[in-house]
């Protein structure tokens, strides 16, 4: 009876065991949701790292959220509201725990990705709405100039205007993007989180630092700090990285600490920075406001009434302004700035004018020009200070621009009120640019984020998006493609994988880059690498051209050095280190050119930015709305020796130096009396990344207007605009 008793006993268990499995199983199965959403999201995280290295989360760091999101979020509702509340919390939260930590330029790349994610999960989206090639047949019934959009173009849904604007606007692009994620998570997604440090040391502990970018001190303060009870600040970690790791060990180990301490790190993003302690900080970025109204902000809200009242001068106040709304770089360089003047107005002769000169050397060229290694924007630099600090600062109409006006008032508080008033976001005009501009920042910004999108995506080699063809068959057909058009033989590689992800993403391999050359897409590296080709080939075989395209040389400031070698060959007791380059623009192009100058090169291929170009009175001219770039001419290069020739003028150089130059082959002006006033020295990049590592030279370009306006336009010739 007893055995008979237990198995029945035992048996009821059972039943209510599997009646509990069965709760549990679907109680789990009603919160798959959340363990999904938290799985895109940790993943995400995780992937930022593939951007930059100082990006990566831990697990724990993830599951300390991901519980926050079950115990935090709002309990008082019905089963399916509630998960509903625990994705939105946890979204939020890892959202925030997230942007706070990454640099200004991939909080937008982060926040678009997520969206796309989440609702790729949510079935908002598909993969195949991804793959524009798929479709180009039908894209192209209708993309002409000549056909309307299509019918049921107003009843696409937000994600189909992203990728619709993206297509054919890239310049929108961004806008586009912040619409979309507004649409898709709402508008406190597009807010910039505010550092609140005092949210930082309430979720910090004694065992989490918290990394914002001399070992025998540090051991010292370490100790102290941890028996104490104090904060600890170790700045620039990113050079001691050798001590970074025995300090973690340290405050992994540590017993009877003090609760109340806490450990700040300062770093710059390095790639060997020791990951234990990315996966243990809390970390946050703080950069410089961007922008004018920000900037002024920053400044005017940590100044004293006494700063602004430091002296009764007419000048004083308006010369403060006029420094902050110029200021760049760090709260040292102001100070600097300011203390000059207050120490010029100080000194100041009350019967004598201020020292314009003076003080624009001092502020322009000394205290941020000494920052500045390029000289083409410390020449930009200045030209700000010449025009803003001269007497018309003083008049009653000043303005820097439309709305940018100095305030007459002598309270901060009134300073902060009108600074509120300012545009959130600065025109292109505001600092002298055309319009123009703002579109080309756009889409520059536009092609960056998904660019580091791109960078993130997965390649396995089972499937791509759209799930028809693997990777690995995606590669080989653009292979090929390739591979048809070249007449070479090739050697294969062993190590493939990096130059199989750089294809597949239509990027340049590096492999690639390190012998040739950079470009933006695989597509545009490989069509000017087939014009390169013809150009080096028609070279060897056919002599030397009559024109040369100048962005087809892997050097081209070393073309422009040969030339000035041939020119100064060419003349008796000419020298090299005196020889200095000149140039014409002319009104022809390539097909109207018939034979190759007796001196110097003809050059084409060079598109202007930042203005247009008038061909026939050969000046620069404003440029046309929403015309970025414009093809130039055909622009002739030649060598001079200034102290051989008086006259630098380029029609009288020509006739003196060039004498065997058939003029009437090409479009010279031949009279002198049209001479422009002025000439801008243009300078000359390889690419649209003007850095002094793609700096060419400067060219002569005349103009109606004073150089300072083209300066203040960032005019600039460009090799390469893809």
């Amino acid at each position: 009876m007893q055995i008979k008793r237990i198995a029945t006993e035992v048996k009821e268990k059972v039943v209510i065991a599997e009646e509990t499995k069965m709760k549990i199983s679907t109680a789990r199965e009603e919160y798959r949701p959340v363990a999904v959403r938290g799985s895109i999201i940790y993943f995400l995280m995780s992937e930022t790292a593939l951007v930059n290295p100082m990006y990566y989360i831990s697990l724990q760091q993830f599951l300390g959220l991901f519980h926050e999101s079950m115990i935090k979020s709002n309990k008082l509702a019905a089963r399916q509201k509630r998960i509903q509340n625990i994705n939105d919390y946890l979204t939020y939260q890892t959202w925030f725990y997230t942007i706070r930590g990454l640099y200004e330029e991939d909080r937008l790349m982060f926040t678009l990705l997520m969206a796309l994610r989440i609702d790729l999960r949510r079935g908002r989206i598909r993969y195949d709405e991804f793959q524009l090639q798929k479709n180009e047949h039908t894209v192209k019934d209708w993309f002409d100039k000549q056909s309307s959009l299509p019918e049921t173009f107003e009843n696409l849904n937000e994600f189909h205007r992203f990728l619709f604007i993206r297509c054919i606007s890239p310049d929108r692009t961004i806008s586009e993007a912040r619409n979309y994620i507004q649409h898709s998570f709402g508008i406190k997604y597009l807010e910039i989180p505010v550092l609140n440090l005092e949210l930082l040391r309430d979720e910090s502990d004694v065992k989490t630092p918290l990394l914002k970018g001399q070992d025998i001190l540090a051991r010292r303060f370490l100790q102290q700090t941890i028996q104490s009870g104090r904060w600890l600040l170790l700045q620039n970690a990113h050079l001691g990285l050798d001590y970074l790791k025995e300090f973690h060990q340290t405050l992994m180990t540590m017993d009877n600490c003090d609760p109340t301490c806490r450990v700040w790190l300062t770093t710059k993003t390095h790639s060997e920075f020791p990951i234990e302690i990315l996966h243990s900080s809390i970390k946050f970025t703080n950069e410089p406001p961007q922008g004018v109204c920000a900037g002024l902000k920053h400044i005017y809200g940590l100044m004293t009434q006494d700063k602004l009242e430091y002296i009764e001068s007419v000048y004083w106040r308006p010369l403060l302004y006029t420094t902050s709304f110029l200021h760049k770089f760090n709260q040292t360089d102001w100070e600097a700035s300011v203390q000059y003047i207050q120490n010029h107005l100080d000194d100041l002769n009350p019967k004598l004018n201020l020292s314009w000169k003076a003080i624009r050397y001092m502020i322009a060229e000394i205290q941020y020009g000494g920052r500045i290694t390029d000289d083409r924007d410390r020449c930009l630099k200045i030209t700000y200070a010449k025009k803003w600090f001269d007497d018309g600062l003083f008049s009653m109409d000043f303005k820097f621009y439309d709305e940018y006006m100095i305030p007459k008032d002598k309270r901060v508080e009134d300073y902060l009120d009108a600074i509120d008033r300012f545009p959130l976001i600065d025109s292109p005009q505001t600092f002298g640019l055309h319009v123009n501009a703002d579109i080309t920042y756009s889409a520059n910004r536009a092609k960056f984020i998904l660019a580091k999108i791109l960078q993130m995506q997965p390649k396995e080699a089972t499937g791509n998006l759209s799930g028809d063809e693997t990777r690995d068959t995606i590669v080989h057909h653009l292979a090929n493609e390739m591979l048809i058009k070249l007449l070479l033989s090739f050697i294969p590689h062993e190590s493939l994988r990096q130059i199989l992800d750089s294809i597949f993403d239509g990027r340049v391999p590096i492999n690639w880059t390190k012998y040739s050359w950079e470009s933006s897409t695989l597509d545009f590296w490989f069509s000017e690498l087939l014009d390169r080709y013809i150009q080096y080939n028609n070279w060897l075989n056919y002599g030397r051209p009559k024109y040369f395209w100048i962005t087809g040389f892997f050097n081209p400031n070393g073309c422009l050095t040969a030339m000035r070698q041939e020119v100064t060959r060419m003349h008796y007791g000419w020298s090299l280190d005196t020889v200095a380059i000149d140039n014409m623009v002319l009104r022809s192009y390539k097909d109207d050119i018939r034979e190759a100058p007796t001196e110097g090169v003809y050059v084409y291929g060079l598109y202007l930015e930042g203005a247009s170009w008038d061909r026939k009175n050969t000046r620069l001219h404003e440029s046309q709305n929403k015309v970025i770039y414009v093809p130039m001419p055909i622009i002739y290069i030649y060598a001079i020796n200034p102290s051989v020739v008086a006259d630098p003028k380029l029609g009288i150089m020509i006739m003196t130096t060039h004498k065997k130059l058939r003029l009437d082959q090409i479009s010279f002006r031949s009279k002198r009396q049209d001479v422009a006033p002025y000439i801008y020295l243009c300078p000359v990049y390889k690419k649209s990344m003007r850095t002094d590592l793609h700096f060419i030279t400067m060219l002569k370009l005349e103009s109606n207007d004073i150089p300072e306006h083209w300066i203040l336009r960032s005019v600039a010739l460009l090799c390469d605009i893809k």
